[in-house]
């Protein structure tokens, strides 16, 4: 996610913004459903969702386009009252551009995009990449100019949708200066360590949870600050006590030791690969971190992205865990010059690991009894 910008080129380019209309999203791919296990127990829904800049123009569209999926979702009988809905990780990220010019939402890629965000607000933004206290100064100024609005937007639209459709929301994830819940309500400080955070929302659209990032990746290394383990979330929901791993969390045993600590019996994880093809190109080890003691070495560049997840994360890391269920939630689409990958993975009590594969938007069902 590197963001440089040359502030020459930002200083020359103030004021020429203008006041082009809004693009409209384009049409979406074919959306793909798949049901996996049988029975009326707890439900964990995958929503893959499949986004565009254009959906982050404004917080009615981010809404409109999320509340699309749900809509299928109810009226294909996916959701009930024990039904734990996830949304991808990143999903409130791209927030950051909401509210800018036009500009920013037609850029083919996200140096560009980033440009222009941050010429509209320069000042500030200069300000705060020059004081920053991390690599990636100018990433950390973006997120910190919008944070507030970000925060706003994400958690008034997952709270609706979680209270509209009844059901339990793994909101995905943001960036966000240290976000925290007050009275059920998401807050952030400005100027503070960003950080990875998925909220958890309950059936009255109230926030209940909130679950950080303890691992970042290398991508992320430059601007995101490592939250502490006992920042992973584990909440009660009408299907069972849930915990969140946020990505890259999945792969580390001190996760799990904190989800059977506070005895979490489901897990959702969303996710976020980054680019394109990653899924069956080979796994080039832990991204970042330093691998675990029970990782094969001899593994790195011999299995392949999906394979490595299938053995170190969830699959294998979930049922020694004890849980009855798991869920992976990958973000698709074309944001810019990103790229994306990946698919859902299904895990039941028994181990039994299911991918579900779409190169557009899906929703995946993990009946459990």
């Amino acid at each position: 996610m590197a963001m440089r910008t040359q502030l020459v080129t930002l200083v020359a380019m103030v004021g020429l913004t203008g006041c082009a209309e809004l693009p409209v999203p384009g049409p979406l791919p074919p959306l793909e459903v798949a049901v996996h296990g049988e029975g009326d127990g707890p439900r964990l829904l995958a929503v893959q969702a499949w986004m565009q800049p254009a959906d982050y123009a404004t917080a009615e569209r981010f809404e409109a386009r999320l509340r699309g999926f749900l809509d299928e979702a109810r009226g294909r009988g996916l959701l009930h009252e024990r039904t734990v809905v996830v949304l991808p990780e990143y999903i409130g990220t791209w927030l950051v551009a909401v509210d800018e010019s036009a500009s920013v939402y037609s850029e083919d890629t996200l140096g560009g995009a980033m440009t222009g965000l941050a010429t509209a607000h320069l000042p500030g933004f200069l300000w705060s990449s020059w004081t920053a206290d991390v690599d990636d100064g100018d990433a950390f100024a973006a997120f910190t100019q919008k944070a507030t609005a970000m925060a706003a937007a994400y958690d008034d639209t997952m709270g609706r949708l979680a209270d509209d459709f009844d059901v339990t929301l793994v909101g995905g994830s943001i960036i966000l200066p240290d976000a925290r819940l007050q009275d059920g309500v998401l807050v952030v400080a400005p100027g503070a360590p960003l950080e990875n955070v998925a909220v958890i929302y309950d059936r009255d659209g109230v926030a209940i949870g909130l679950s950080k990032k303890v691992f970042p990746t290398a991508d992320e290394h430059g601007f995101l600050s490592a939250a502490a383990v006992a920042d992973i979330a584990v909440v009660d929901t009408p299907a069972g006590r849930l915990g969140v791993l946020v990505c890259a969390d999945a792969w580390f045993p001190e996760s799990y030791a904190r989800l059977v600590e506070a005895g979490a019996e489901l897990l959702a994880v969303p996710t976020f690969h980054s680019h394109n093809d990653i899924w069956e190109k080979p796994w080039g080890g832990y991204s970042g971190q330093q691998a675990p003691a029970d990782v094969d070495a001899a593994d790195i560049d011999r299995l392949t992205e999906r394979e490595a997840w299938e053995k170190y994360a969830i699959p294998t890391r979930a049922r020694a865990a004890g849980l009855r269920g798991a869920i992976t939630t990958p973000l698709r689409g074309s944001l810019w010059d990103l790229g994306d990958d990946g698919e859902a993975l299904l895990v039941d009590g028994a181990g039994h690991a299911r991918m579900s594969r779409a190169d557009g938007p899906g929703l995946f069902l993990l009946q459990l009894p």
